[in-house]
């Protein structure tokens, strides 16, 4: 690649990293001021600035096809499959003989590998070895005892595999968490999202959504959960099998890194789709496989909220209510009735109403 080239595409990359936040709006209305000003710098577009970040870095998403209905993707035992399994809705259009419906998984290695290529971000996994000594010295000199549970690192099955030597200073410590998502506030846009986070760093760190990675998107609500997560899985089985080869930008080396997924995270909904236990509706519903079975709580009926009162309205009890809102404009005459009823309220005589007729101006209404 020429120089020039060079110097457009870090153009382009600065330009893309500056609007990261941004809207794709954002990123081509500042392109497109750099070309009005420098007509002969051909910044790329940002289409293709994804596509070099993608070819310099290694990261991209693996697409496999699924059911249209998100009953489940066509992979690992699945993948020979012409229809779905639940529904029957075939995997391929039958006019384009493409797939109806894809998901997409974004491969976990590239992006360990990447992140330890810049020299800040390589050393934020330092934290677990530093936190992990400190922690071994304190149970030395307090026979076995912590003074603060205060981390992932502090459990006992955590510092077991780091005594017998099967977790090492170089390797990765992952969790895996998976929910669903809506995607517009007013819009009908379910899907499923699992993440990885790094349990190596900093609990400052660690949800911090730069080091938040994604695994995996999935359209709709899935049935068979298993098959989306298989290729991510299958990706992460196979480095556990072969070891992940990592060049450290801090220490200037490589080395051959393991990755063990400590923790699976979840919503009751979605444990019981990674666990194949029942949900919390279920009889035996507790996680802990206590043999206690579920039971259903009886609430009687309540009787309903008696309506509100309008505004500026008076409650006098007995159902009755002084409302404020009937006050006339102009005096006018009392029908009989009512002359006869305030008569009464005043102490007269009843009879008397029809020669006495005053003119008065409502100002509440019973």
């Amino acid at each position: 690649m020429e120089q020039s080239a060079i110097e457009r595409l870090h153009l382009g990359i600065d330009l893309f990293l500056a609007n990261m936040n941004s809207s794709v709006d954002s990123f081509n209305a500042n392109r497109n001021a750099i070309l009005r000003r420098h007509p002969e710098d051909k910044v790329p577009s940002y289409s293709q600035i994804l596509r070099h970040i993608s070819e310099i870095t290694g990261v991209s998403s693996v697409v496999h096809p699924m059911c249209k209905n998100s009953c489940h993707a066509f992979t690992g035992p699945l993948a020979n499959l012409d229809r779905c399994s639940i529904c029957g809705e075939p995997k391929l259009c039958p006019i384009t003989k493409k797939p109806q419906q894809e998901f997409h998984t974004i491969l976990l290695g590239p992006i360990l590998q990447a992140l330890r290529l810049d020299s800040s971000s390589s050393k934020k996994f330092y934290y677990r070895r530093w936190k992990t000594w400190e922690l071994i010295r304190e149970l030395q000199a307090k026979f076995g005892n912590l003074s603060t549970y205060d981390d992932f690192y502090c459990g006992s099955d955590y510092l077991e595999n780091v005594r017998s030597g099967k977790i090492k200073d170089t390797d990765i410590i992952l969790m895996l968490s998976i929910d669903g998502a809506q995607l517009y506030a007013h819009k009908a846009s379910d899907c499923w999202i699992y993440i990885w986070v790094l349990m190596d760093l900093s609990p400052d760190e660690r949800y911090k959504k730069r080091f938040v990675l994604p695994g995996g998107f999935i359209p709709g609500k899935p049935k068979i959960i298993d098959s989306f997560l298989f290729p991510g899985l299958h990706h992460v089985c196979a480095l556990q099998r072969e070891g992940l080869v990592i060049w450290d930008a801090d220490m200037n080396q490589s080395f051959t890194s393991q990755l063990f997924i400590a923790l699976n995270t979840a919503d009751g909904p979605a444990m019981a789709h990674l666990n194949d236990l029942v949900g919390h509706h279920g009889k035996f519903g507790c996680r802990l496989y206590c043999p206690t079975p579920g039971r259903k709580a009886m609430v009687p009926d309540l009787d309903p909220p008696p309506p509100p009162l309008p505004q500026g309205a008076i409650d006098l009890g007995q159902g009755y209510a002084l409302l404020r809102a009937w006050k006339d404009r102009y005096a006018r005459l009392m029908r009989p009735q009512e002359a006869g009823a305030l008569l009464l309220y005043l102490g007269g005589v009843a009879e008397n109403s029809n020669s006495w007729c005053p003119k008065v101006t409502r100002w509440a209404r019973l």
